[in-house]
C-alpha cells in the first residue's frame, strides 16, 4: 500500500556511465543532510555474475518515488520503473522509448528539467519535498503511469508496433533482400546455445 512505502526518491544503477548520474549521486543522504533521496551504486559486473539475483527491478517497488535517468543511452529499466505504482521522476531524456511520447507529463510522470547539462542535483529532492505536501497527487500520478504501462505495453501492442516499424523500414530499402547462396537457417535457441558455449553461464544477461 502507498502509506507503507518509503517516502523518498529511489534510484539504483551505475553512476559511472554518465555525468548526469554522477551529479545525481550528490543528492544522496549524508551524515549532516538528507536530500530526500536514496541512491545506490550497482556493481554491474558483480551483479551479472550473480544473475542479477539481488537487483531485480520487481523487488525495487518499495518507495513512493522512483527516479529514471539515462546512462550512456536509453535504459531498459524505464518501463519497469513506471510500472511500480510509484510516482516516477523522469530526468529529461535524450533518447525516447517508443511508448514514452504517448505519456503525458504531470499525468503519468513528473518531469525533472535541469538548467545546465548534467546538473541534476537539487531538482530531484525539491520534487520530493513538493509532493510531501500533496501526497494524494503523487499517488494518483504513480497509479496513472503504472496503468498506462500495463494497458499499452501488452505484447499484442508491442507486436503491432514492431510490425509497423519493420513495414515502414522496408519501404526505405533501395535493394531487394535475398538469402545468400550457401546460407544455413538457425533458430534462436541454437544461437543462444552457441553464445553460452563462448561466454559461459548467464551470457544472455551480459549481452542484453
Amino acid at each position: 500500500m502507498w502509506k507503507d512505502r518509503v517516502p523518498y526518491a529511489y534510484w539504483r544503477g551505475n553512476p559511472n556511465v554518465a555525468a548526469s548520474r554522477r551529479q545525481l549521486m550528490w543528492c544522496n543522504v549524508f551524515d549532516k543532510y538528507d536530500w530526500n533521496a536514496r541512491l545506490y551504486r550497482q556493481a554491474s559486473y558483480i551483479e551479472s555474475e550473480q544473475g542479477y539475483e539481488y537487483s531485480k527491478l520487481e523487488d525495487q517497488c518499495t518507495h513512493r518515488y522512483k527516479i529514471y535517468i539515462e546512462g550512456r543511452g536509453w535504459s531498459v529499466s524505464e518501463k519497469y520503473i513506471l510500472a511500480c505504482d510509484s510516482m516516477t521522476l523522469i530526468v529529461k531524456p535524450e533518447f525516447y522509448d517508443f511508448f514514452i511520447r504517448s505519456m503525458v507529463p504531470l499525468q503519468h510522470y513528473w518531469p525533472v528539467h535541469f538548467r545546465f547539462p548534467g546538473l541534476v542535483g537539487p531538482y530531484v529532492p525539491n520534487s520530493v519535498v513538493l509532493f510531501r505536501h500533496t501526497d494524494k497527487v503523487a499517488q494518483a500520478i504513480g497509479k496513472a503511469g503504472s496503468k498506462f504501462i500495463q494497458e499499452n505495453l501488452k505484447m499484442e501492442r508491442v507486436y503491432d508496433y514492431m510490425f509497423h516499424l519493420l513495414t515502414k523500414y522496408s519501404e526505405l530499402l533501395k535493394f531487394k533482400p535475398r538469402i545468400p547462396e550457401g546460407a544455413a537457417e538457425r533458430c534462436v535457441q541454437r544461437v543462444w546455445h552457441a553464445l553460452g558455449e563462448v561466454y559461459g553461464r548467464n551470457s544472455w544477461r551480459r549481452l542484453r
